[in-house]
């Protein structure tokens, strides 16, 4: 049978496979060419080793496989990873946070907050 790791922090990842969505903060941040206004975190996965997913499903898919047969970890928000546990797929949130990412921000039509400053 083969020995299915237990990753505890970020650090532990280092130099495994790792799933992420192409072009969004986290693969740079894989890359290690993540800028962000103010920096305010550091590098914790080295020796990346990253395989580019369109979007989280198949890469949880992949994930779930286990045992390191395609990815031994997905980086992403933590909202789909507590969708694919709770969908039954045999995954956990086990790592420390790598960085703080904002999922998104909305408005409607009558929002009257000045959105420039978030534009710069």
């Amino acid at each position: 049978m083969k020995r299915i790791p237990t990753y505890k922090r970020a650090e532990d990842l280092s130099g495994r496979r790792i799933g992420v969505c192409v072009g969004v903060t986290f693969e740079e941040y894989l890359k290690g060419t993540l800028e962000m206004p103010g920096g305010g975190f550091e590098y914790r996965i080295l020796v990346r080793k990253s395989s580019g997913y369109e979007n989280e499903d198949p890469a949880i898919q992949d994930l779930a496989l286990g045992g390191g047969t395609k990815l031994d970890a997905v980086i992403t928000l933590l909202a789909y990873c507590e969708t694919g546990i709770d969908s039954g797929k045999p995954v956990r949130s086990s790592v420390s946070r790598c960085l703080f990412a904002y999922a998104s921000l909305f408005w409607t039509a009558s929002s009257t907050r000045d959105v420039s400053s978030l534009l710069k």
